[in-house]
């Protein structure tokens, strides 16, 4: 019911991207260069002109949060970071703490460059290690039903 026409939810003179609900569907985070280099924000979720935070301090992009909603994440100029975060009625956030380094993996552009297992305990990134076949490719390998593959390679005692 009512007005379904399309509009903006943030619109400004700044490119601002990769938008991100934490797990409550409370709170946005989202990367934005209005500071002359791209910073990860916070705002409150669906009233974003109410306020704005600055999580980042020395360049950001590409936030993901925990999926408890305790942690945000986002690739920082040399590391992966994690801000903690409070994300109740009120946003609060502890200063942000490199995780990893980024120094040997591929950051494919305009592409999720990370994830974070449910779990929070593992991370997703592609290694780079160096010239791959094919002049500049990078090889994935996903393996599905990894169990059974195990399993028939394994020599049953």
């Amino acid at each position: 019911a009512g007005d379904h026409a399309r509009q903006p939810l943030l619109s400004s003179a700044f490119n601002e991207g990769r938008p991100t609900l934490s797990p409550t569907g409370n709170w946005l985070a989202y990367e934005s260069d209005e500071t002359g280099r791209r910073e990860i924000y916070v705002r409150p979720f669906p009233n974003v002109e109410s306020s704005k935070w600055q999580v980042s301090t020395g360049g950001g992009e590409d936030p993901k949060w925990s999926r408890d909603g305790h942690v945000l994440y986002f690739l920082g100029p040399d590391s992966l970071m994690a801000a903690s975060v409070e994300t109740g009625s009120a946003f609060r956030w502890q200063p942000p703490k490199p995780v990893l380094t980024r120094t040997g993996y591929v950051a494919p552009p305009a592409a999720r460059q990370y994830d974070i297992s449910p779990d929070g305990k593992r991370l997703l990134m592609l290694k780079d290690d160096g010239p791959a076949p094919g002049a500049g490719s990078t090889k994935v390998v996903v393996v599905e039903n990894w169990l059974e593959e195990l399993k028939r390679s394994v020599p049953k005692k």
